[in-house]
């Protein structure tokens, strides 16, 4: 996954003992929040380590979530 341009609305929550993250990833080509759904776990909160795969991609027409995912 990647996050060179920048997450949104991200999502944490303590699942002992990782920290788990959840968040959307800016669409390369749109420059906008509505690429896919990336996650990532951490021991401290602070230093993470980023899934290298997609948890939720945008669909297609007419598909409900074709134009992005918002958290």
């Amino acid at each position: 996954m990647n996050i060179k341009n920048g997450i949104t609305t991200p999502s944490v929550i303590f699942n002992d003992p990782y920290y788990e993250l959840w968040a959307g990833v800016f669409d390369e080509k749109k420059g906008l929040p509505s690429g896919p759904i990336g996650h990532a776990t951490s021991l401290n909160g602070v230093t993470w380590d980023i899934s290298t795969g997609i948890v939720l991609r945008k669909g297609t027409v007419p598909d409900w979530e074709w134009w992005g995912i918002f958290g």
